[in-house]
């Protein structure tokens, strides 16, 4: 149960005799640093941390000039007003808050910490009275005196005796353990609690209230058959527990995101601490509560976290559904926002939507939108989700960022400590700091007002102060969608640790695209005091109205606006219904017809404007009219035009510009193609131009296919040029990217390597891989990169001296490429230190012709990353990770007729290896030399050692840990391999060896279905399925796991056609391999097309395996004899 302080306490200071301060006279008898709902101040009523102190006199003690403090360097660090004082035989609270203030109450100016710390009272002479140095707090439970010392208190008594349980350890009762997680059911389920001891309870709410000991006591499982958020806490001998919470939503899905909020009903409506109560609302938009927030996508759980709430907006808390901001307790790491790359997040709005709240629900999202998609200023991202409170269904509210320095740290990657944020209101010109100081605003105007701004030289003098390009599209777009709450929703920021002119934060964009005839330009005109000097300068308002041009013909086109609509509109159409049906009544959005409307009026404003607006600004700077403009490109996509600065993304297109004035115009070639000229007007890419009357603009680029060995800006290996030839090195510098289009071939000369100290990024695609080979079968060296980033996909590499090399940092992308080995015996086909490293569908061929060579060798590599990759026939390791590596996965990879080990993990790595195959190596896992590998699931079948827990024979010191769960060892020679330091523990898996010793293991045949096939799928009787370890995540079917790589699936287990012959790669390379599953001897290999024709033959063939070289290509059949025909 909370206090609610609401009087004035020991405060008055009216003819009160007190005597000084003794340290036998008065303690400190109780704080609490972590106050969510024990009491609320009487003064801003925030659950702030407070400290308590009692005289235990018979007569008033004066506090004036004493020192409270929390900082054992600074104990003068907050002072005692003069006349405070402690009546006799009482307690005083004091607000550890940072408010630093005495109204009804005494507030310091620093805050408790929540653990290892002290708290201590002082004399005006620094002379200790008393100290309490305490360990690790916990929410809503004190700490303070007790009888036999210290101690905690789960039931504080703030302004009373510490006469409750007291707690002398901070060991506490169990969380609870609940069966269900939090999420989405189709049916009527129950919750069962477990992790209760014998000598404790547990208690629980499914109103969103806190738990306590008068709470429900769990005796049975909980029955859910509807939305329910259960809150529940164990009691007991120890401590209280830590509290735990989930929201449960029973036949219940929904497209948007869902947002659940777990709340104490009190904090939302009670008369005296509600911040939804609508009586004095005023009062109650700075009160925080603490509340729960948990984020689901697609019905999955994606982030929760606890934190504080309070009421958002200068009006939108007037409305019946509330705006609030969130601030997180811990940092969120999960980017909320798809379309921008931000993943950490202190704080965010739930919007209702505001101005806008009863006419389309996405008005400001959809502006914010077209600014994300269109312009390069600030913009608060923008997803619409649905809200639950306690259960309850509470509508559409829009998630968005929040503007303030988090926001700043985040999307710009600046120090919080050097930024200066300002509040600027242009009714009547105030500015309020919200961070930094506003010495910098002022010197901007200073410099507007004193200096002749049509100077072009003291214009250029500006940037020193604001970003003018940021400026400008800022104030061209609050302009053009006609925003009417413009003059009292500006922000502005800088970094104020290096030369950075302002920018502006758009906001509050509910009362735009409304009326398209609206002046809002003069408006803005007549009380921005920065826009009407900047337009002093002819240059610049002549920049000024041909890039408002520009985005009217771009930025806000009509098509595109209609577009953006339809699509925003049918983000949220499934959910309007039940959002009308709950705020309808109460004066929202009363039906889909008016929502339907109001949002016809956003379209009738963007057919409308332009024109409206052109007329506007033509007649106020008395103008010449406008002309139309017809862009053509020679190649539509060999290059980019920009029109003052703006980005023109079509061709064969008409645009508006006014007469008269001049025009920029930019031409910008793309990789692999050059600017020729703008026809008949000039050869320069940068152009000033005037239009006098309509005229076409043709800006000619072609095809340029030299790539030079040195690269030092951005270039593309173009399909139209292909193949390329490169008989020299070709070095791709810093910061610099080489594109390659699918279909490319890439031949290198003798010993010439590709140099990458930037990036490449080769993206092929499934039917135009990318193909990299040596020229004619000369030995080329390979791809280098040191700290560059190489992204290779869907490419085919036929290997020199190696395929890759890396060093030095840099990210390392490989997915869905084809990697031959040479015949050169040299180093390994890809190998590195220091990057990150992706390896993903991949398939690798050796050649066991060639002495030993590692596949993939990586040495200190701080992630790693190895999934779905297919070797075959690697003479040695195939993936080899050693020296301090960390953050390593490797899932759900094929190891066939490895010579050496399919993974070895070494030198202190560790790494998880789960769901992999290895057959017919040599080894298939080896941990050595002090490296830990946790492997699970994993399928082992015909190695000659499984698992091998040293590096060699002869090093006898070399062992690693190995921890292996659900895995099968299937005719293997040895299960497993240790010397003296080598550690293995075997649970849940099955041999055909031998019955490890272990919990849960095996003994006896998997009964794969075609193991002979490399198919170890488990047939339906297998003893391996249900009964891996109990504690692992559950199959994908919903079962108890099974051991081995690949899961029975009982609700769609089909019987496999067993095919006898194995051809790889598949699709079909110049060179391919083909073997038959049987083990026989194959006779004759046949290749026909689809019409029949036979395309290659080979007799007398003898051999197992055999490597096809032909040049046919296509879709192609395969028949393959035996000995016996």
């Amino acid at each position: 149960m909370a206090f609610f302080f609401m009087k004035k306490i020991f405060t008055f200071i009216f003819l009160v005799f007190s005597i000084p301060l003794f340290s036998q006279d008065i303690l400190i008898n109780e704080f609490c640093a972590k106050n969510n709902n024990v009491i609320s101040d009487n003064d801003f009523n925030q659950f702030t941390d407070w400290i308590e102190l009692h005289n235990n006199t018979s007569t008033n003690i004066t506090l004036s000039g004493s020192f409270l403090t929390d900082d054992t360097l600074q104990k003068t660090k907050w002072q005692f007003p003069s006349g405070s004082f402690i009546a006799a035989n009482s307690f005083l609270l004091i607000w550890a808050d940072k408010e630093d203030t005495l109204i009804n109450s005494h507030h310091t100016n620093f805050k408790l910490s929540s653990g290892n710390e002290w708290v201590a009272l002082y004399d005006p002479d620094t002379n200790l009275i008393d100290l309490i140095e305490y360990p690790n707090q916990f929410t809503n439970i004190s700490y303070g005196k007790a009888s036999s010392g210290l101690a905690y208190f789960s039931a504080p008594t703030p302004l009373s005796a510490n006469n409750t349980t007291a707690y002398y350890s901070n060991e506490r009762e169990n969380q609870p353990s609940f069966s269900l997680t939090s999420g989405f059911y189709i049916a009527d389920t129950e919750l069962v609690i477990t992790g209760i001891s014998a000598t404790s309870m547990v208690y629980y709410t499914t109103d969103g209230s806190y738990p306590d000991e008068n709470s429900n006591i769990y005796t049975e499982p909980i029955v859910l058959t509807e939305n329910t958020v259960v809150r529940a806490k164990t009691y007991g001998g120890l401590l209280p527990g830590k509290e735990k919470s989930c929201s449960y939503f029973i036949d219940n899905t929904k497209q948007l995101p869902v947002v659940s909020l777990i709340i104490d009903p009190d904090f939302l409506w009670s008369d005296s601490i509600g911040i939804f109560n609508d009586f004095e609302i005023e009062k109650r938009i700075l009160w925080e509560r603490s509340s729960k927030i948990q984020y689901f996508k697609s019905n999955d759980l994606k982030f929760e976290t606890n934190n504080d709430i309070r009421l958002f907006g200068t009006t939108a808390f007037e409305l019946p559904q509330k705006s609030f901001a969130v601030f997180a307790n811990n940092t969120i790491q999960y980017q909320i926002f798809e379309d921008k790359e931000v993943d950490s997040f202190e704080s965010f709005i739930m919007r209702s939507s505001s101005d806008d709240w009863n006419k389309t629900m996405f008005k400001d999202g959809f502006v914010q939108t077209i600014v994300q998609q269109k312009l390069e200023i600030d913009y608060q991202a923008y997803k619409p989700t649905v809200l639950y409170i306690n259960g309850e269904y509470f509508g559409i509210f829009n998630m968005r960022e929040k503007y303030n320095e988090d926001y700043l740290v985040n999307n710009h990657g600046i120090d919080k400590d050097s930024i200066d944020m300002l509040k600027l209101g242009y009714w009547s010109l105030s500015v309020e700091v919200l961070a930094g100081t506003n010495e910098k605003y002022y010197e901007l105007l200073d410099y507007l007002n004193i200096n002749d701004m049509s100077d072009d030289d003291v214009f250029a003098g500006v940037a020193q102060y604001l970003d003018i390009d940021d400026y400008t599209n800022y104030i061209i777009t609050q302009i053009y969608t006609g925003n009417r709450s413009y003059k009292h929703n500006i922000k502005a920021w800088r970094e104020n640790s290096i030369i950075d002119g302002f920018k502006w934060l758009l906001y509050d964009m509910d009362r735009a695209y409304m009326d398209s005839w609206r002046q809002i330009f003069l408006m803005i005109y007549d009380a921005d005091p920065v826009l009407v000097k900047l337009l002093e300068n002819i240059n610049y308002r002549n920049h000024f109205l041909q890039q408002s041009c520009s985005h009217i013909n771009v930025t806000f086109r009509k098509s595109y606006i209609d577009n953006l609509i339809d699509s925003l509109q049918n983000n949220i159409e499934s959910e309007m219904p039940s959002h009308i049906e709950k705020w309808g009544p109460e004066g929202g959005i009363q039906s889909i017809s008016d929502w339907n409307i109001y949002i016809q009026i956003m379209k009738d404003f963007a057919m409308e404007r332009k024109d409206s607006l052109l007329h506007r600004l033509d007649s106020t700077f008395s103008l010449s009219g406008q002309v139309s403009v017809l862009l053509k490109k020679s190649v539509p996509h060999g290059g980019d035009v920009y029109i003052e600065d703006v980005l023109i993304p079509y061709n064969d297109s008409i645009h508006t510009y006014f007469k008269g004035i001049p025009v920029k115009l930019v031409a910008k070639p793309r990789p692999g193609h050059k600017f020729i000229d703008w026809e008949n007007i000039s050869d320069n890419d940068t152009i000033y131009h005037i239009f006098d009357s309509d005229e076409t603009i043709h800006a000619r680029f072609e095809v340029d296919c030299d790539i030079p060995q040195i690269i030092t800006e951005d270039a593309i290996l173009l399909k139209e040029c292909s193949p390329y030839y490169f008989e020299n090195d070709v070095t791709v510098e810093t910061g610099v990217v080489l594109y390659c289009e699918p279909g490319v071939e890439v031949f290198f000369g003798g010993n010439v390597k590709l140099k990458v100290y930037g990036s490449i990024d080769f993206a092929g695609t499934e039917n135009e891989p990318i193909i990299i080979q040596g020229n004619e079968g000369i030995y080329w060296k390979y791809i280098k990169s040191e700290n560059g980033d190489i992204h290779l996909k869907h490419t085919i590499i036929y290997s020199g001296k190696k395929a890759i090399s890396f060093s030095a940092g840099g990210n390392i992308l490989i997915e869905n490429c084809i990697f031959h080995e040479s015949n050169l015996d040299m180093g390994d086909l890809i190998s590195g230190n220091s990057a990150n490293v992706i390896f993903t569908g991949n398939q690798f061929y050796g050649n066991q012709g060639n002495n030993k060579k590692d596949c993939i060798d990586c040495d200190g590599i701080p992630s790693g990353i190895f999934t779905g990759n297919i070797f075959y026939d690697i003479t040695d390791d195939c993936i080899d990770i050693g020296d301090n590596s960390s953050d390593i996965i490797i899932e759900r990879n094929s190891f066939y007729n490895c010579e050496s080990m399919g993974i070895s993990i070494g030198e202190n790595t560790v790494a998880d290896i789960r769901r992999n195959i290895f057959a017919n190596c040599q080894g298939a896992i080896q941990v050595h030399s002090g490296a830990m590998a946790t492997i699970t699931n994993n399928t082992l079948y015909e190695n000659e050692t499984g698992i091998k827990c040293f590096h060699y024979e002869n090093t006898p010191n070399s062992g690693g840990t190995a921890n292996v769960v659900n895995t099968i060892f299937s005719q293997c020679i040895n299960d497993y391999a240790l010397q003296p330091n080598s550690e293995i523990d075997i649970s849940y898996s099955l041999s055909d060896l031998t019955l490890h010793s272990g919990t849960g293991n095996l003994f006896g045949s998997p009964n794969f279905l075609n193991a002979m096939a490399d198919n170890f799928q488990l047939s339906e009787n297998s003893p391996c399925i249900d009964a891996g370890d109990t504690l692992s995540p559950p199959d994908p079917d919903g079962s108890r796991v099974d051991i081995g790589a690949l899961y029975f699936d009982k609700n769609n287990f089909i019987p496999e056609f067993i095919n006898s012959i194995a051809v790889y790669p598949n699709p079909f390379a110049s060179v391919f391999t083909v073997q038959l599953y049987t083990g026989s001897i194959i006779s004759r290999i046949d290749i026909y097309n689809l019409l029949g024709q036979n395309m290659y033959s080979k007799n007398d063939v003898n051999e197992e395996r055999y490597i096809v070289e032909t040049k046919v290509k296509g879709l192609l059949l395969i028949r393959v004899s035996d000995k016996k025909g």
